[in-house]
């Protein structure tokens, strides 16, 4: 854990998403991984877990935390050039990234390694966030003082770009 770092959701959220929408059995992919924060919970699913981060300090991390449990499939990269091949795994993961990746570029490298009948899982500023959202706010800055890109979802321009490249299932 980073300490002072804002998040603006809790990971039960996130546990009650992956509840309601099981993983496919097989691989995981996180993208924008940091120190491993769900690995547990995929690890609990019996996946084989993959972490890609742009940060090498948070890399290094899931190494010093994950190696115990043979999880070491962590590489440095960016959600727009995520360093496997075509179609390799069956779950990829994108919590509290997106926002700070080029989504159109990031969508389209999501569905290149995802497996045809996998399973997608990311989350996003909505563009009509409120002002007032102290912990979005929080967050923004946050991104923006680490250097990273920062963009707000247009959820339905997404959902159509999604759409082009896969079926899926939206809740």
């Amino acid at each position: 854990v980073i300490l002072n770092d804002p998040k603006t959701e809790s990971d039960e959220i996130y546990k009650n998403i992956f509840k309601k929408n099981n993983f496919i059995p097989g691989s995981i992919l996180d993208v924008g991984c940091a120190w491993g924060r769900m690995f547990d919970l995929y690890y609990n699913y019996n996946l084989d877990v993959y972490g890609v981060d742009i940060s090498y300090v948070m890399i290094e991390e899931c190494i010093n935390n994950w190696q115990k449990k043979n999880i070491n499939n962590f590489k440095i990269a960016e959600a727009e050039n995520i360093p496997f091949p075509d179609n390799h795994f069956n779950n990829v993961v994108c919590l509290a990234t997106f926002d700070a990746t080029y989504q159109d570029k990031a969508l389209k490298e999501f569905f290149r390694v995802l497996k045809p009948e996998g399973n997608l899982y990311l989350t996003g500023k909505n563009s009509t966030y409120h002002s007032n959202d102290e912990a979005a706010i929080a967050a923004e800055i946050g991104a923006r003082k680490k250097g990273h890109p920062n963009y707000f979802t247009d959820t339905a321009k997404m959902i159509d770009q999604v759409l082009g490249c896969k079926n899926i299932l939206i809740n």
